[in-house]
């Protein structure tokens, strides 16, 4: 079996084009108000994760998202999908998102989905810590 064949057989198409486009890779400045960080570190440090979000306080809608993170395809491609999901959302509504759609959306395996619910377990604190931040 070819390595192409391997990857294809490993990672779907959406997921490899969401690990291959990361437009939302980088980092904002998070001295600024509007911006709120979340960060999370995995056990051996296997990966790293950090999301930004930088939040219209009169309207509560996201107006960047950006990630750093180092990991495997999959922690990548899951932190992509995440900010291509809520850039553009209300709070509210980007609280919506689960790990389902996202397994769905990026034809995660069965035995890589904990990645996907990890990162949208660090998603949603951020999220939370935008919402009490835009509250206050």
């Amino acid at each position: 079996m070819s390595s192409d064949n391997k990857i294809k057989k490993r990672y779907s198409h959406a997921l490899l084009e969401h690990f291959h486009h990361t437009a939302h890779a980088g980092q904002l400045d998070d001295h600024r108000a509007q911006v709120v960080t979340a960060s999370k570190e995995g056990v051996g440090q296997e990966y790293a994760i950090q999301f930004y979000l930088e939040i219209m306080p009169e309207s509560g809608v996201i107006k960047v998202a950006r990630f750093l993170a180092y990991g495997s395809t999959v922690v990548i491609a899951c932190c992509e999908y995440s900010c291509r999901w809520v850039e553009g959302k209300q709070l509210n509504e980007a609280q919506q998102l689960d790990s389902a759609s996202m397994i769905t959306a990026l034809g995660i395996l069965a035995v890589q989905a904990h990645i996907a619910a990890m990162v949208l377990r660090l998603l949603q604190e951020t999220l939370h810590r935008a919402a009490e931040q835009v509250s206050t």
